[in-house]
């Protein structure tokens, strides 16, 4: 019964590191085989990050099994890590989130970690055998800092700074990886006409579970190692929690079809906009004759090359392409795709992912209601969507109803007739 138990003790405590490490293994596999810059780049971001977890579960474990003589060389890394996670995590959402992030602009939310990490393994350095015994014992599994002082004392508050800079990054760290991707998100919407191919639905799926492993963290982190030590049943909770999301974080990132790169195009073609329109604000009697004549041909060549989409949509049909692109109908009308990105995004007040969709759903609608008995599995494909879902989702959006709904109610008025 004793073995068991410890063996369980022992399952509860390495479960997490083992995770992490496999995974971490895994990813370095992968990188060997990886030939795209992008995708290396963006996988090299996860293997920093599960690497980082790595050390993190490794401090817990030599905490747990009571491994006094590695402790201050793990809780160095440990309060380096700990802190250190959720940056590392957003770095890696930044770079699926954009095509060449300037990813170390992000670094300096790793300097406070590194501080405390610093602080914490200078204090061990200077502690005395004795010291680093009575730290160890009073303050990091009693939660206590009677008797300390001198540098034991100095390392209890280099590790309450700690707990501090984890639980104040995880807020602003959340509310600006939830912003990247819903910025993402709006630019794919500009420049693809199937979004749902690829906008970050997997990343944000992703970023939630890191969410809850951060409200998991922050409530161990305000309860304390320290109450989980003697109890092998209250640790395996959090400990089996945080592996199985860690794990599936993770995996999701390692089997997550990375979408095509636009981003940093479309962020040019929305500063271009950005600059265009300040300059259309400006007062008449601020601009020379010659700039309100430019002004006034740019806006008519606008106009005329709205008129062309237009027209190629309405005679070719183009919509009903399937994986259609901005820089598709650039190249079917000889135009730059920064003038067609402003013809749709500026003059017609849309985006080109409900322009196209929206030519996508009266088409499908036409069509019902000349053939009432049309199987919605095939309609899909036959007005350009990539799956029915993205299909009912337009449908849905553009007209208040389902197409199925829109059927049944024709077959019905049918009927009556």
């Amino acid at each position: 019964m004793v073995y068991l138990c410890r063996m369980f003790n022992a399952f509860v405590i390495f479960l997490p590191l083992f995770v992490t490490l496999v995974l971490s293994v895994f990813i370095a596999m992968e990188l060997l085989d990886e030939h795209n810059r992008y995708v290396l780049r963006t996988k090299v971001c996860l293997l920093v990050f599960v690497v980082a977890c790595v050390f993190l579960y490794l401090g817990h474990a030599t905490y747990f099994m009571c491994n006094y003589e590695s402790i201050p060389l793990t809780d160095s890394l440990y309060c380096f890590c700990s802190p250190a996670v959720y940056p590392l995590y957003y770095i890696y959402v930044c770079e699926l989130s954009n095509s060449r992030p300037r990813w170390y602009s992000h670094l300096g939310w790793l300097v406070p970690p590194l501080l405390c990490g610093l602080a914490v393994t200078v204090c061990y350095l200077l502690m005395s055998a004795n010291e680093q015994h009575d730290f160890i014992n009073t303050f990091l599994y009693e939660n206590s800092s009677e008797g300390l002082s001198g540098y034991a004392l100095a390392s209890v508050y280099a590790h309450q700074a700690v707990k501090w800079v984890f639980g104040l990054q995880i807020l602003p760290l959340a509310a600006l990886g939830a912003r990247k991707i819903n910025y993402y998100n709006t630019l794919v919407s500009r420049s693809y006409a199937d979004v749902d191919q690829h906008k970050l639905v997997m990343v944000r799926l992703m970023f939630v579970l890191f969410l809850i492993t951060s409200a998991l963290s922050a409530v161990s982190n305000m309860l304390g190692r320290h109450r989980f030590v003697d109890d092998p049943l209250m640790l395996a909770f959090p400990s089996m929690m945080f592996a199985l999301l860690i794990f599936l974080q993770v995996y999701i990132g390692i089997r997550y079809k990375y979408p095509a790169i636009v981003a940093e195009s479309s962020m040019k073609e929305t500063a271009t906009d950005l600059l265009a329109n300040a300059a259309a604000a400006i007062p008449q009697t601020q601009t020379s004759d010659k700039e309100r004549q430019a002004r006034k041909e740019a806006a008519e060549r606008m106009r005329e090359l709205r008129d062309r989409i237009e027209k190629l949509m309405d005679e070719e049909k183009v919509f009903l392409q399937n994986g259609l692109k901005i820089s598709d109908l650039a190249e079917l009308l000889c135009c730059n795709r920064n003038y067609i990105y402003r013809a749709i995004n500026v003059e017609m007040g849309t985006s080109f992912a409900e322009y196209i969709n929206k030519k996508r759903v009266d088409y499908a609608k036409k069509m019902i209601e000349q053939k009432p008995e049309l199987q919605m599995n095939e309609l899909y494909m036959r007005v350009g969507f990539s799956s029915s879902s993205s299909f009912y989702r337009c449908f849905r959006q553009f007209e208040g109803c389902t197409p199925k709904e829109l059927q049944e109610r024709l077959r019905a008025e049918n009927k009556g007739y």
